[in-house]
């Protein structure tokens, strides 16, 4: 087995450092972990390009060995029977992983605002506004993925028309057909804590006026909630979530 991992780790490797490199939107989520967190949440989920070269299937192969439990596992097959998958199951807990492993906790990370750049050549430019969310355990978990929704979602008229999400109606008089401009609203938890923020590509000559647009109405509803935050809002915050979570269910059921 693990001679078949030590075929495909170093293939495997390479393509996830190219597919980062020509994701802006990855590196993005990267670079705001890093501003924002310090502890393992500021660490890079990806090798640094020069030190790829340095790593052979064996180091990552013994990583494996002394890190991974077996009751930390959750073993998923696509097209494959429950008998060929329980097979496989016992042949991967038999060779090499143990059962009585323990693993020593990892530091809590905490939220440190700060700020990061990568410069590039392109035109357009992404930028991250991003405030300590909560963890998966917090009881406002439900509360930021609704408002997530409101702020980058769209809403639908009673009357079957279309309407924009609070951020988009903000940005909407500073926007053109010919200088658009992107917004997607995040939130990221885990067990220590959380990033909640708002993704924003424009065009480089129009993305200063965009963000402060962007801040303005952010604080502007910290301020003065009910003045943007409507219960038609609310309600298609509502419904996306609904949705989100029906999508989910029959993929993982499929």
């Amino acid at each position: 087995m693990w001679d078949e991992i030590a075929q495909w780790i170093p293939r495997i490797i390479l393509y996830d450092a190219a597919r980062l490199r020509g994701n802006p939107s990855a590196m993005v989520v990267e670079l705001i972990h890093k501003a924002s967190f310090t502890g393992g949440l500021s660490n890079s989920l990806y090798a640094s390009p020069d030190l790829i070269s340095t790593f052979d299937h064996q180091q990552l192969a013994n990583h494996h060995r002394d890190i991974i439990k077996a009751d930390s596992i959750s073993l998923i097959g696509c097209g494959i029977s429950h008998f060929d998958i329980k097979g496989f199951g016992e042949v991967l807990l038999s060779d090499g992983i143990s059962t009585d492993k323990r693993v020593l906790p990892a530091p809590k990370s905490t939220f440190r605002p700060g700020q990061e750049r990568l410069h590039t050549s392109n035109n357009n430019v992404l930028v991250c506004l991003a405030w300590e969310g909560c963890s998966i355990l917090h009881e406002d978990l439900l509360s930021l993925d609704l408002l997530r929704h409101a702020l980058s979602g769209r809403i639908v008229a009673p009357w079957g028309g279309s309407g924009s999400s609070i951020l988009a109606q903000a940005i909407s008089s500073i926007t053109t057909d010919e200088y658009p401009a992107g917004l997607n609203a995040f939130s990221h938890n885990y067990s220590d804590t959380g990033l909640f923020g708002v993704v924003v590509s424009a065009n480089s000559t129009h993305i200063a006026s965009v963000i402060r647009t962007i801040n303005t109405t952010l604080n502007n509803l910290r301020d003065s909630p009910a003045q943007l935050f409507t219960q038609q809002h609310l309600d298609a915050a509502k419904h996306q979530y609904s949705s989100q979570c029906i999508l989910l269910l029959i993929q993982t059921t499929v």
